[in-house]
């Protein structure tokens, strides 16, 4: 046998070795630590085989060096997890921390509960930092772990309805309490123990037998979530002229739009930010990919109905 080819076997060996063993030195040490956090981490799909170095560093050996310890971000789960990387910074969750500054009401807000790790912060946190200056904020740089919850990391959760709800409820964004008491979520409390969460999943990533808010919204797993109506349920180029007129109005009185109905600097971020599609080829794209998600169980008719419903409710409002 070459030389060269024996050396890459022999590496191929001990590869495996080599990070158990550091892994071990990690859980050793943390067993006594703080056992509950290796616990989880051995219950996970990473713990077989994932050195904790990949997401922590190597300078953190010992309690002497324990600020050396690295804090991963969203960039450290795309080493391995690369496809659903990408797809989260498509889609609006990698936009999150910058959009709770891009809306015009952020500032009349005490900055502890916007800028915290509690609060509006601590959901919107789920958003890459970049140069927001949150560097200063040791735990609050990962992104992924706020629906695969450290550290198990757990595929499984993350596929359940529940995952969403500390961020997705309240009277500002009360889409749990909308789902929860809809005829998809009464669906899903009424299978009970009869959904297994066990079962293995399909090729599509999906094993579903209850609506839930990731078979739609997150569809054979894609991470890219994104909804035609922004945060802001504006269409910028509406149709409907006397829609258009109340939008104008809304939008003046947010400070949006000035008092001749041209942009101001507000708004600047809602394009970047994702408050609102811009034109309606990007809305009607977002529209006609939830249309299919829908016809996976009803047909393209009643879909299209019942979401045309919900523009009705903003129509009315907006009316008001």
């Amino acid at each position: 046998m070459r030389r060269d080819v024996l050396f890459l076997v022999l590496v191929l060996l001990i590869l495996p070795v080599m990070g158990s063993a550091a892994a071990s030195e990690c859980t050793d040490c943390h067993s006594g630590v703080t056992p509950k956090i290796v616990e989880d981490f051995r219950s996970g799909a990473m713990g077989d085989d994932v050195d904790c170095s990949g997401c922590h560093g190597s300078a953190h050996n010992s309690a002497f060096t324990v600020g050396k310890a690295e804090m991963p971000t969203h960039e450290s789960c795309a080493a391995c997890h690369a496809e659903q990387d990408f797809q989260f910074m498509a889609g609006k969750y990698s936009i999150a921390w910058a959009t709770l500054f891009a809306l015009p009401t952020t500032g009349d807000q005490p900055k502890e509960l916007m800028e915290g790790q509690k609060g509006c912060g601590g959901c919107h946190k789920i958003g890459a930092k970049n140069s927001t200056g949150w560097d200063a904020y040791e735990y609050g740089t990962v992104s992924c772990d706020n629906c695969h919850t450290r550290h198990s990391f757990s595929v499984l959760e993350a596929r359940k309805p529940e995952a969403c709800l500390p961020c997705h409820q309240g009277f500002d964004h009360a889409q749990w309490e909308m789902y929860s008491t809809s005829k998809h979520g009464v669906i899903y409390q009424t299978e009970g123990d009869e959904w297994d969460w066990s079962a293995p999943l399909s090729d599509a990533g999906e094993n579903y037998t209850a609506p839930t808010c990731q078979m739609c919204h997150m569809k054979d797993g894609d991470h890219a979530v994104l909804t035609s109506w922004g945060f802001l349920g504006v269409r910028v180029e509406e149709p409907d002229e006397e829609w258009m007129d109340d939008r104008v109005s809304v939008l003046k009185a947010y400070g949006v739009l000035d008092a001749d109905g041209n942009p101001t600097a507000r708004f600047d971020p809602v394009g970047p930010a994702k408050l609102a599609r811009l034109t309606m080829d990007d809305w009607n794209a977002t529209r006609e990919g939830m249309i299919e998600t829908c016809g996976d169980c009803h047909s393209e008719e009643f879909a299209r109905t019942s979401l045309e419903e919900g523009d009705h409710i903003l129509r009315e409002c907006d009316r008001i």
